[in-house]
């Protein structure tokens, strides 16, 4: 899906590009489809905003019509004044399945949801959580754009639940287990050694589940930083290792010169520092992406402080 990326460039004013693909949809289906939204665009009252939508939909119509009859489509159609397909793999079709995603995506922007499309098809690394409810224990992997139910089991008492649970996190190789109910007695936990376990007492759903391991990792990250803050006020430091200054200057310069271990940087502004490299195989070190959760935090201080940007050289 790299060739997606060249498409994220392309911006306009009034919400006219158009993101949106088809999952194991028969033809004259994916026909009708393409009519109800033009019958919705009809109805704006910006004439041109609604004349580029209705040519683009109306072009992509035409496109499908062309096509054998009885085809399945599967595809993915990024439309501005012209039609940019990308066919599922098989991979692709899997994880649509897999993971039980929308068989049709559409959305209308000044941007192409190439981050989302991009997301959804190869980022794999899920957290874990499980649901307890009463007797039941619920297990799932998540992430940003997917989720999926991994085991259902009843317990009999608190300390096989315990036990279930360390089986899960063994035959899993689960880093972290976030162990969410309101039905969850906390005390049973107290003398539990398994620091791989997370407890919440209360229920969660998916997108609260993903806004905790988001502030956690948020968090980690904070607690890195502030350990490498902490290390400019030690009198052994070498503080020709640390790279500060502009990001289009001094960091860039170091990077495009292979010089960084690792670069501390404002989260806004590792999107500029992607749009500045040519080459992506140059960000081949670590990087710590640092967000505010809070005024005053390590976060808004390294931002204030440091313009949200520290290099670490390797020597």
């Amino acid at each position: 899906m790299d060739e997606l990326k060249k498409f994220k460039k392309y911006e306009e004013n009034n919400e006219t590009l158009i993101t949106i693909y088809f999952y194991d949809i028969k033809k004259d289906e994916v026909i009708n489809l393409i009519q109800r939204e033009l019958n919705k665009v009809s109805v704006i009252q910006n004439l041109s905003k609604k004349k580029k939508l209705n040519d683009r939909l109306y072009n992509l119509k035409i496109k499908i019509e062309k096509i054998m009859d009885n085809s399945i489509v599967n595809s993915l159609f990024l439309l501005n004044d012209e039609i940019y397909e990308y066919k599922f793999t098989n991979e692709n079709m899997k994880t649509i399945k897999e993971y039980k995603l929308k068989d049709l995506y559409i959305k209308k922007d000044t941007k192409f949801d190439i981050d989302y499309i991009i997301d959804l098809f190869t980022n794999f690394d899920f957290h874990f959580v499980c649901q307890v409810n009463k007797n039941h224990l619920k297990l799932k992997k998540i992430n940003n754009y997917k989720n999926k139910l991994i085991n259902e089991t009843k317990f009999l008492s608190e300390k096989n639940m315990i036990e279930i649970l360390n089986n899960y996190i063994l035959d899993h190789k689960i880093n972290e287990l976030l162990v969410c109910g309101t039905t969850i007695n906390l005390k049973c936990f107290q003398n539990e050694k398994n620091n791989k376990l997370l407890i919440k007492d209360t229920d969660m759903n998916n997108e609260e589940i993903s806004k905790y391991f988001y502030e956690r990792n948020i968090e980690k990250n904070h607690i890195l930083l502030e350990k490498k803050l902490n290390e400019l006020n030690n009198a052994n430091t070498n503080l020709d290792l640390f790279v500060f200054g502009k990001l289009k200057k001094e960091i860039l310069t170091a990077i495009e010169n292979y010089q960084l271990k690792e670069l501390y940087i404002e989260k806004r502004k590792f999107e500029i520092l992607k749009e500045c490299i040519e080459d992506e195989s140059c960000l081949n070190f670590k990087i710590i992406e640092i967000e505010s959760l809070k005024d005053g935090d390590i976060a808004s201080q390294f931002f204030n402080d440091y313009k949200g940007l520290m290099g670490i050289k390797y020597f």
